[in-house]
């Protein structure tokens, strides 16, 4: 299912009806896509520590378009694609560049050899990438439902902006963090972590609620803001 996405894009995510959460358990391997460039600039990074968490023993890539959406015509900057394709890597996860097939003449090569060096670090340091296993003891909580239900006419002024803005303050601190998804919360993989971040994660289920509870009672650290945990998934 290559078009899905998570937490960004979230026009064409919800409208499609996109969830990993639930597509996920009938997959033998996940292909994301980050490829819409009006998006959080640390999006594919945030997609590959949701993929890493979601299922760790199923592989996977996440794809980045070359070419400078709508037009296509144009590719992306080299230094930005680099970004882009480099912080998928950085999480353990492979990352694909796809092209648009114009004709010869029309299409825009000056990207590509910044990309073949690119990818020939990769290849040349494959096992410290792929091999590498996360070490992070905070957590963030993506919550979909609270996207959807929550957000609702205003997914981003209602929820997304406030997710953003945990995740961009935690990179700008060079904080090492794991991002769960609100659907899954357990007792067992909120005890991995000394922290744990819920940015206005209101709509959770009473299952999320009481793992959190016993996260908090058994010394577990919880930074809950604005609306968090004040609704039930489906009725905010």
């Amino acid at each position: 299912m290559p078009l899905s996405q998570v937490a960004e894009s979230w026009d064409y995510s919800r409208v499609g009806g996109w969830d990993l959460d639930y597509t996920e358990p009938h997959q033998d391997g996940i292909v994301l896509e980050a490829q819409r460039r009006y998006a959080n600039m640390f999006w594919p990074g945030l997609e590959a520590r949701y993929m890493r968490s979601l299922a760790p023993e199923k592989d996977g890539g996440i794809t980045t378009s070359y070419f400078l959406p709508w037009w296509r015509f144009y590719r992306v900057p080299v230094a930005e694609n680099r970004m882009w394709v480099g912080q998928v890597m950085a999480q353990g996860v492979m990352p694909w560049i796809h092209v648009t097939g114009y004709q010869k003449e029309q299409f825009d090569h000056r990207g590509l050899d910044g990309l073949c060096e690119t990818f020939a670090v990769f290849g040349r340091n494959r096992d410290a990438y792929m091999e590498a296993k996360p070490v992070a003891e905070v957590a963030l909580v993506y919550s979909r439902h609270s996207l959807d239900n929550l957000g609702r006419n205003d997914p981003t002024g209602r929820y997304l902006d406030h997710f953003r803005g945990a995740y961009n303050a935690m990179m700008d601190q060079r904080l090492p963090f794991d991002i769960l998804s609100g659907n899954r919360l357990t007792a067992e993989t909120l005890a991995n972590y000394k922290a744990v971040l819920l940015p206005n994660a209101a709509c959770l289920s009473d299952a999320a609620c009481a793992a959190l509870e016993t996260y908090v009672r058994n010394g577990g650290h919880l930074v809950s803001t604005y609306r968090s945990g004040g609704w039930r998934p489906w009725k905010p």
